[in-house]
């Protein structure tokens, strides 16, 4: 009997869809499910949905009660959300993930992207904050109605990932700067470190940083200069690193980064524009643009290896040719 049961248990899960046998969220969608019963069992609307947390721990939970409050818009989603919010007594519901016993309605998802839920789930799979699937598709009608129904801008999901951190990921300038000019942080970091500030330095996107770094109309967060990437860098040391020109030339110019800020590596960006670049004209703009904004020639590695040093042991001769250059005019005795 016991073996007939096990061989009946797991051909359930074979057959079920694969959200309700994938954790964190068995439990959730299984305690979801119980909560349609107690609506069922009430008279009420057969939904029901939790709240959980991003391991899946439960926060909050509710039936159906659209008959028992004779209220159409008391939907299980919207109750949870609701029982939610009261308990943690904050509206902000960051970090958290609801889950329904069927797929939310319109009204409910709109409901999640007020209260900034990190994710929805059903037993037909799992659905991204809509802001963010906007940001991703660089929607940007999409993203001007969620905002104006009070969609929270800085949603994040599971990964930490804010809409404009993704819309800087996949290089969607429309989206991106309607993000930024609607006051989204460009300082919000995800699970790696990663912000909008520092990635669009990392990825080159030029138009992008233009708008985090313009004038108040628009974003009225400035750039954090304490917020470095994993690697102890700024915004600046990868654009180096990849020959990201215009990049370049805009951060040392309209920025106020650290031209000679030391990562994990021990290279600034100097160096990492020789040691990691390929000595060519992009690389080669690059040490000129550095030199020129007062970038230190002589600012060694952590084994106490010059720019000028690598330079000449890579062979880049016109690299070389800028910082020897650079280094004897500095070291001359003022007149």
């Amino acid at each position: 009997m016991q073996r007939r049961h096990l061989i009946a248990s797991a051909a359930l899960l074979a057959s079920a869809p694969q959200s309700w046998a994938a954790t964190p969220w068995q439990t959730a969608l299984v305690r979801a499910k119980a909560m349609r019963d107690v609506a069922v069992r009430s008279g009420d609307q057969a939904y029901g949905a939790v709240v959980v947390d991003a391991q899946g721990r439960l926060v909050a939970e509710a039936p159906s009660r659209v008959i028992a409050l004779q209220d159409p818009d008391a939907h299980a989603e919207r109750q949870a959300l609701l029982a939610a919010q009261r308990l943690l007594r904050r509206d902000d519901l960051g970090g958290l993930v609801l889950v329904g016993s069927s797929r939310a309605c319109e009204a409910c998802e709109r409901a999640a992207a007020r209260a900034g839920v990190a994710l929805l789930v059903s037993p037909n799979g799992e659905t991204e904050p809509a802001l963010i699937e906007a940001a991703a598709r660089d929607d940007v009608p999409t993203l001007t109605r969620l905002l104006d129904d009070g969609a929270r801008i800085d949603t994040r999901d599971l990964r930490g990932r804010t809409p404009l951190l993704v819309a800087v990921q996949r290089g969607h300038d429309a989206a991106a700067q309607l993000l930024i000019r609607r006051g989204a942080d460009i300082n919000a970091q995800d699970d790696i470190s990663d912000s909008p500030f520092l990635l669009a330095g990392a990825r080159g996107r030029t138009a992008m940083l233009a708008d985090m770094l313009g004038p108040p109309s628009g974003s009225p967060t400035r750039p954090d200069y304490q917020r470095l990437n994993r690697y102890g860098g700024t915004a600046l040391i990868p654009a180096c690193h990849y020959g990201h020109v215009e990049t370049v030339r805009l951060l040392l110019k309209a920025s106020r980064i650290d031209i000679d800020q030391v990562n994990h590596l021990g290279w600034t960006a100097l160096l990492e524009a020789v040691i990691l670049g390929d000595g060519g004209a992009a690389h080669t703009e690059i040490v000129r643009l550095l030199l020129a904004h007062g970038a230190n020639p002589q600012k060694a590695d952590a084994q106490g290896v010059s720019p000028l040093t690598h330079a000449q042991q890579r062979g880049q001769t016109e690299v070389a040719t800028l910082l020897a250059e650079v280094t004897r005019q500095r070291s001359r005795p003022a007149s």
